[in-house]
């Protein structure tokens, strides 16, 4: 053999090529065999006699050294027989043997030359390899030797340099000397069993019963040992060195200060406590190697242990090495079977550490450290108090880990198991590790993953005192179950898992930063304290049980989505639940610009999301909350402010504390139910198809509630003051006997009930597009609009309706006191008015039938006229230049009356005036500040053709007509000139083409420079647009921001137009805008006539022009 050359040889354990000795059997990438070859050193050719004798006069041949020297002290049974052999070898005829077969030979010397040595087992003579033809051995007369023992007594080390064969039958060689073997480039020939040792030979009747060793030292270096062609291989020593390399079948080495029996199995300490220690036991340098079939390394003394910095190779068995002191190994070590390391002090490997079948490292404290490799076809287990293998890399089919009573240090290392990995140990440092599993278990104290990969294709266990996962990754294609007794903290960290996510924390878990949780199944986290998420934790089901909730990230679930604290839960992030949320704690504040979203992935309107607290809830700011179910929102107090909530229902309960919506868009496609003590909805915006609202005191001031098909509101006192108030179908307000103030505000709805205590509608509108009731202790109306088409019912301790204005098709009020100063009450039926006094001072009654009844009347400038009917009953009138009339007749009007003509039918005025040469324009263009010139020149047409003339009480009454009761005798007097032009024109028609006479100038009104011309007058005329519906202006109006611009403009103040003229105007205008078409000049024009009618002027067309434009932008940017 020469020990300085290798071959490169396939690796199946490791997948790799390795650097062998030239003996080494190679295992092919594609082999399925395991086997190892037997490698036996070959025959030495044989030489006949001419040929050696020639060969020894050339000097080719060295005669025998006297290397093998009997013990001449010892008695003449146990000294062999020594000669050399023509072939330079040195023979040995072995003493006889015991009955037990073993023979013993004693020498001062024993050292094997190059030629070898030749131990005659032979009776009859034998062919050897070394020698040649040998002859038998006289001493063997009763039979061979079954163990030839060979026992050195000597202060020198034996020196084995050559192989030493047995002629004849093949026995066990035992080489003993106490002073210590080297080995270089020795070996056995027939010999079933080859062992070396230090120790001294023990026997017992003639039987080999083990060897004492004491000390010594068995060093193999240079050219190694070939024990190939032994079935067993025994070195035994206190120390080995190992500097060239051993070949052999069954390898076991024994080191340290033992009693060991015959089969070298048998091992008991000595006594080494005066024992000179060396550092190792088994030292494998660098030039070293074993390759055998199985190799055994076992040290017992304390403290000297076993280095490898060469090859270890097992070729068809274990190798086990077991020891009291350290095992080091910066070499390679390959097991085809198992490999098995036992110390109670450090093992060490940064090395390689390779076996087919299974690897067991057992020591106090393990190392495997960077660019080592343990990797095994079986199972991997690794124990010690605490394990080190940070930079390593460690391969099994299973691989456990357990330090027990230290941590265990996989940082930078990779770990790969083809089934389970588990650790172990008081702590885990994983940073910037790598583990992949079907199945990954960890029991540990802290568990550091930090910039560390877990994988698994099964399922993750971890069990830890605290968890880092910073930029860690901990992925599965299964479940991950993750169970601290401190804090679980996964910044910027990765947990993803295909089956479910659990994670049970005694303390926090913190998903920070840039933190991801993903679970395709179910995600759930339990805390005893805190759940901090800024990051994203996502499963199909998720849910969170904490002592409080911070969520500043996104949580977010396929399915159902819940969140339950014992404490607080602060949201300043993303909830979406793909089917039900429901969020449940002692106080909740989902402020900033927060979102909340239910039903995401289901439109069924089946889904919920509820929100659930003992104490205050906040969802204020920019929080937005949304469902394609129920939204529930329910807390001893909530505050929505300038949230937005969009739901199918909702239901919002304050508990015994207050409701704040004020800001807030609240939008229901279906119910809104609304309980809470107090709730204040100043400038907020609720919408539904039914809305319900019960509370104590509601604040709506510039706010809007809409019902699109009922609005129902019960509390103890309601403020609408520029607020809104709408339902398309039912509105009923109920104020329980207190105040609804709605100044300046708006109530709208199909039919619109309220009961109330008193009600302040100064400069407000309740319009009802059927009927209107009303009933409150007192009614202020001044300058305010209240109008049911179909009726209006109002009843009232007091009823003000200064500058007001009543209308309906039938109107009753019914109050003690009336006050109507310059107001109107109007019913295109019936007017029923019952009072102990009513004040119609420069006021309008007016209807087809009215039914007055007062103690007193007071109708100074006033007009109370019935079309068809009047039945009054009134104890006191006042009427000082007022107007009471039936039909157009005044029944009181200093005892003159002016006849009934109905001027709607003025076909045959129109006809007349054509023959007269067109009077109309001429009294037009003279006088076009009368906005009835038509029905004032019809009625004096009418008067003429019956024959009569034109009284002064009929020209009072064409200037009531014309200018209201706020007409002047300078009124009087242009009707008075129109009512002369007329029966002049009557009475002396002009001649055909010839053109009528015309007044003089001085004669002529000549209208100022700001007002309307009289022919944009004649010119102007409105499109046809219904009014009554205000659904969409309304909607529009809430979506321009701020108060609206309905409100907007009222709270400007434009003298002369009320807040009910103001929407008429404004819905007016939004009705033509949307249709496609245009406020011209002459629709403005037109509609300042309709408010201010002659009044009108270039500054109010102005506003009405810039309001045109404002709305008509507004609607081209939405």
């Amino acid at each position: 053999m020469n020990s300085k050359f290798f071959r490169l040889v396939f690796s199946k354990t490791r997948g790799m090529l390795v650097a062998v000795a030239e003996f080494a059997h190679s295992h092919r990438a594609d082999s399925s065999s395991g086997s190892v070859k037997k490698v036996t050193v070959k025959k030495i050719g044989q030489l006949s006699a001419v040929s050696f004798g020639l060969l020894l006069a050339m000097g080719a041949v060295q005669t025998a050294q006297a290397n093998v020297v009997a013990d001449a002290s010892a008695s003449a049974g146990l000294q062999p027989g020594i000669s050399n052999t023509p072939y330079g070898a040195t023979q040995v005829d072995i003493q006889a043997p015991s009955a037990a077969g073993v023979s013993r030979n004693v020498y001062s010397q024993f050292d094997v030359g190059q030629q070898g040595v030749i131990l005659n087992n032979s009776q009859n003579g034998a062919w050897t390899q070394l020698g040649g033809e040998i002859q038998g051995n006289a001493a063997l007369a009763q039979g061979a030797a079954k163990i030839i023992l060979n026992e050195v007594n000597s202060a020198n080390a034996s020196q084995l340099n050559g192989y030493v064969e047995v002629a004849g039958q093949n026995a066990q060689v035992i080489i003993a000397n106490p002073s210590g073997i080297t080995c270089d480039g020795c070996g056995f020939i027939n010999a079933n069993r080859a062992t070396l040792t230090t120790g001294q030979a023990q026997l017992e009747n003639g039987a080999l019963t083990g060897y004492k060793v004491q000390g010594g030292e068995i060093v193999v270096q240079g050219k190694g040992m070939d024990s190939s062609s032994q079935d067993f291989t025994d070195i035994i020593a206190r120390t080995v060195k190992v500097n060239g390399y051993i070949q052999a079948n069954d390898l076991r080495i024994t080191t340290g200060l033992n009693q060991v029996d015959a089969a070298n199995q048998q091992i008991t300490k000595l006594d080494s406590s005066s024992a000179d220690s060396d550092t190792l036991a088994l030292d494998v340098s660098s030039l070293g190697g074993m390759y055998a079939g199985k190799i055994t390394l076992i040290g017992t003394e304390k403290g000297v242990g076993v280095n490898n910095a060469g090859s270890v190779y097992s070729s068809a068995g274990d190798v086990v090495i077991n020891t009291d002191g350290n095992i080091s190994n910066s070499g390679d070590i390959v097991a085809t079977s198992n490999a098995v390391f036992t110390t109670n002090q450090t093992l060490t490997n940064t090395g390689n550490l390779s076996a087919d079948g299974n690897i067991q490292l057992t020591a106090a404290t393990l190392h495997s450290q960077s660019n080592s490799a343990i990797s095994a076809g079986g199972d991997v287990t690794l124990k010690g108090s605490e394990l080190a293998i940070n930079g390593s890399e460690i391969n099994g089919r299973n691989v456990t880990l357990n330090a027990s009573k230290g941590a265990i240090d996989s940082s930078g290392a990779t770990i790969n198991a083809v089934e389970k990995l588990t650790l172990t140990s008081n702590s885990v440092n994983n940073q910037q590790g790598f583990m992949r599993a079907e199945n990954i278990t960890i029991d540990t104290g802290d568990l550091d993953n930090s910039e560390g990969v877990m994988d698994s294709s099964g399922s993750i266990n971890l069990t830890a005192s605290k968890i880092k996962n910073t930029s860690g990754n901990i992925a599965s294609n299964g479940d991950i179950n993750i169970t601290a007794s401190k804090a679980v903290v996964n910044t910027a960290g990765y947990i993803y898992g295909t089956g479910n996510i659990t994670i049970n924390s005694d303390s926090d878990v913190i998903n920070d930063e840039m933190g991801n949780i993903y679970s395709s199944a179910k995600a759930e986290i339990n805390a005893a304290g805190m759940v901090n998420n800024s990051g994203l934790l996502q499963g199909n089901q998720v849910t969170v049980n904490a002592a409080s909730v911070t969520n500043e990230g996104d949580i977010n679930a396929n399915e159902n989505l819940a969140l339950n604290s014992t404490g607080h839960i602060s949201h300043s992030g993303n909830l979406f639940a793909g089917k039900d949320l429901s969020v449940n704690a002692a106080s909740l504040n989902s402020s900033a610009e927060s979102t909340m979203l239910a039903g995401m992935f289901d439109y069924s309107g089946n889904n919920h999301l509820s929100l659930n607290t003992t104490g205050k809830l906040i969802a204020n700011g920019s929080a937005n909350l949304y469902g394609y179910g129920t939204l529930t929102l329910q807390g001893e107090e909530l505050d929505l402010s300038g949230s937005q909530l969009t739901a199918m229902d909702i239901n919002l309960g304050a508990g015994n504390g207050n409701l704040d919506t004020s800001a807030a868009v609240i939008a229901a496609e279906q119910n809104i139910n609304i309980v809470s003590t107090g709730m204040n909805n100043q400038q907020g915006s609720i919408s539904g198809r039914d809305i319900t609202i019960k509370t104590a005191e509601l604040n709506n001031q510039q706010g809007s509630i809409i019902g699109y098909e009922s609005l129902v509101s019960d509390s103890q006192s309601l403020n609408n003051e520029s607020g809104q108030l709408e339902s398309a179908n039912m509105l009923s307000i109920n104020t329980n006997g207190k105040a609804f103030n709605n100044q300046n505000g708006r109530v709208s709805g199909q039919t619109i009930d309220v009961k109330s205590g008193d009600i302040n509608n100064q400069n407000g509108m309740i319009y009802a597009w059927d009927k209107a009731s009303l009933s409150g202790a007192e009614i202020n109306n001044e300058n305010g609009s209240i109008r049911g088409e179909s009726s209006t019912d109002i009843n009232a301790d007091t009823f003000s309706n200064k500058y007001g204005t009543v209308a309906g098709q039938d109107v009753s009020i019914t109050a003690s006191t009336i006050d109507n100063t310059m107001g109107v009450v109007a019913a295109g039926s019936s007017l029923t008015l019952k009072a102990d006094e009513i004040n119609n001072q420069s006021g309008d009654l007016n209807g087809d039938v009215i039914t007055l009844t007062s103690d007193v009347l007071k109708n100074e400038s006033g007009t109370v006229a019935a079309n068809t009917k009047l039945d009054m009953s009134v104890k006191d009138s006042q009427n000082d230049n007022g107007l009471i009339s039936v039909g157009g007749v005044d029944i009181n009007y200093d005892g003159t009356s002016a006849p009934v003509i109905d001027v709607s039918d003025d076909s045959a005025f129109w006809a007349w005036n054509a023959s007269v040469n067109n009077v109309y324009m001429q009294i037009l263009s003279s006088f076009p500040k009368i906005s009835a010139l038509p029905e004032v020149m019809t009625y004096m047409y009418k008067i003429l053709a019956s024959g009569n003339e034109i009284s002064s009480e009929m020209i009072k009454q064409l200037a009531l007509l014309s200018w209201g009761y706020g007409y002047t005798e300078e009124n009087i007097s242009n009707i008075s000139k129109i009512a002369d032009i007329m029966t002049t024109t009557w009475n002396n028609p002009p001649e055909a083409q010839g053109g009528a006479s015309q007044p003089d100038n001085g004669d002529t009104l000549v209208p100022d420079s700001d007002d309307q011309s009289a022919s944009d007058i004649a010119d102007a005329s409105l499109p046809s647009v219904d009014l009554t519906d205000s659904n969409d202006f309304w909607t529009w109006n809430a979506s321009v921001g701020g108060s609206g611009f309905y409100q907007q403009l009222v709270n400007a103040g434009i003298p002369g137009i009320t807040s009910g003229v103001m929407h008429d105007v404004l819905n007016y205008m939004y009705q033509v805008l949307v249709s496609g078409g245009e406020i011209s000049d002459a629709t403005v024009k037109q509609l300042a006539a309709n408010i201010w009618g002659l009044a009108s002027n270039q500054n109010r067309l102005d506003e009405l022009s810039t309001i045109a434009a404002t709305m008509a932008a507004s609607l081209n940017q939405n």
